[in-house]
């Protein structure tokens, strides 16, 4: 194997070697050496400097290749995390079914205990000042809703609790007074039919819901205070 010295003074070489014939083809013919002459003879050293460092190089072993870089990012580069899904735990499976399987976790950032939300406690809704009677003879009169005493802490603030196995729907007092108009709660009843009927009867005015869902007949009425109430009775499966 050549050394680096001898590549150079090859180079060196074809530079001379080359400046000897151009010198002696312009003396055959009688002509002065110009700029373009000693550029010829440059690049003809320079040329066999190149071939020279080429014949130099070692040979590739048989077999190797070439690390492209790319390849050589990606050996470098750690490896990422698997992102495969955990095995889903009996609470994920119910919570995900109540929600619908939106938001679902298996535990809480907080560390609580998993699923941190187990149930719905109860609604409540706001209602005029004074509007106790009137909440009365709806929800429970037409509704057929039980009211409960509310704690002596709360009394004094007015309102009313109605509350059985099946739900829990509060009034509370608010002053001034704006109704829900969009949000609302949904009640789950027996008899859409017959309860839309003894409400119409009562002067209450039934709005069908459009569009109906799948799987279940809507209706939509106002409290006496003007809160959005929707009736529901889902159909049986299948």
């Amino acid at each position: 194997m050549r050394s680096n010295g001898a590549v150079w003074r090859a180079g060196l070489a074809g530079i001379v070697a080359g400046l000897v014939v151009v010198t002696a083809l312009k003396l055959a013919r009688a002509l002065p050496l110009m700029p373009v002459d000693w550029a010829l003879a440059a690049w003809t050293g320079a040329t066999t400097l190149g071939l020279v460092a080429a014949l130099r190089r070692p040979p590739m072993p048989e077999g190797a290749t070439t690390a492209s870089p790319t390849a050589a990012t990606t050996a470098s580069t750690p490896p990422v995390p698997s992102t495969a899904a955990a095995p889903t735990s009996p609470g994920r499976t119910a919570a995900s079914s109540w929600l619908g399987g939106h938001g679902a976790v298996d535990s809480s950032p907080t560390g609580l205990p998993s699923p941190a939300v187990t149930g719905l406690d109860h609604v409540q809704l706001a209602m005029p000042p004074g509007g106790e009677a009137e909440a009365r003879t709806f929800y429970v009169d037409l509704l057929g809703l039980r009211e409960v005493p509310k704690p002596a802490p709360l009394a004094a603030r007015g309102g009313c609790w109605f509350e059985d196995e099946r739900l829990r729907l509060h009034l509370g007092v608010e002053d001034p007074f704006q109704p829900a108009r969009k949000a609302h709660p949904g009640l789950a009843v027996s008899d859409l039919d017959a309860l839309s009927a003894a409400l119409a009867a009562a002067g209450v005015l039934v709005r069908p819901a459009t569009p109906a869902l799948p799987d279940a007949r809507q209706a939509y009425v106002d409290d006496p205070f003007g809160n959005r109430i929707e009736l529901i009775e889902r159909r049986p499966a299948g």
